[in-house]
């Protein structure tokens, strides 16, 4: 049984931008460690990645870069979209 918490006040989405490259690295690694862990792979720790590979997917990405922010301004969740020709790709947090 869980304790009750209140639910966490979440705003946006806004734009992503270069600024927010730490913040989304942070979430990154954090959310794909804890989905190991959940599927039993506990000492897998996932690395950030180079921000320059951040760079590129905000930018190729426009307006398809999304952040969600908590009650004190930082990254909570994060969406990047691409479309390559007729192909899309969305990667959700």
């Amino acid at each position: 049984m869980r304790a009750w918490l209140p639910e966490a006040r979440v705003t946006g989405p806004e734009p992503a931008v270069e600024r927010d490259i730490e913040g989304l690295n942070r979430v990154f690694a954090e959310a794909f460690t804890d989905r190991y862990r959940r599927d039993g792979l506990i000492g897998v720790r996932v690395p950030q990645l180079n921000p320059l590979v951040w760079r590129y997917a905000l930018l190729d990405a426009g307006e398809g870069a999304m952040v969600w922010r908590d009650e004190h301004g930082d990254i909570a969740a994060f969406n990047v979209a691409h479309q390559a020709g007729v192909e899309g790709w969305m990667g959700p947090l």
